[in-house]
C-alpha cells in the first residue's frame, strides 16, 4: 500500500514469479503460484464499487431500523399519554 494515498498498488505477477524463481522454485511452478496468488487476491479484495454497494445497503438498513424505532417510540408515547389521561379522569371522577 502506498501510505500517501492509501491505494493498494497492483500485484505484479512477473516480479513475484521472478522472486520465487530466485528463491529456488522452477519457473513454471513460480509462474503458476504467482497467477494463483493474484486470482485469490482478486476474489478477496473489495473494490470501490463493492464498498459503495455495501455502504448503500447498510445505510438503507439503518434508515429502516430508525424508522421502525421512531414509530415504536411514538406509539409508546401516545399510549402513555392515553393511559395518563385516563388516570387523571379517573382521579378527578373519584375525588371530584
Amino acid at each position: 500500500m502506498n501510505s500517501e494515498t492509501d491505494i493498494m498498488e497492483p500485484f505484479d505477477t512477473l516480479e513475484f514469479a521472478r522472486k520465487l524463481e530466485t528463491a529456488g522454485c522452477e519457473r513454471i511452478l513460480a509462474e503458476e503460484i504467482a497467477i494463483q496468488v493474484k486470482e485469490a487476491m482478486l476474489r478477496t479484495v473489495a473494490t470501490k464499487a463493492d464498498l459503495k454497494l455495501a455502504i448503500g445497503n447498510l445505510t438503507a438498513e439503518i434508515r429502516t431500523d430508525m424508522s421502525k424505532q421512531t414509530i415504536q417510540h411514538i406509539s409508546w408515547t401516545f399510549g402513555m399519554f392515553v393511559a395518563f389521561t385516563g388516570l387523571l379522569f379517573a382521579a378527578f371522577s373519584y375525588f371530584g
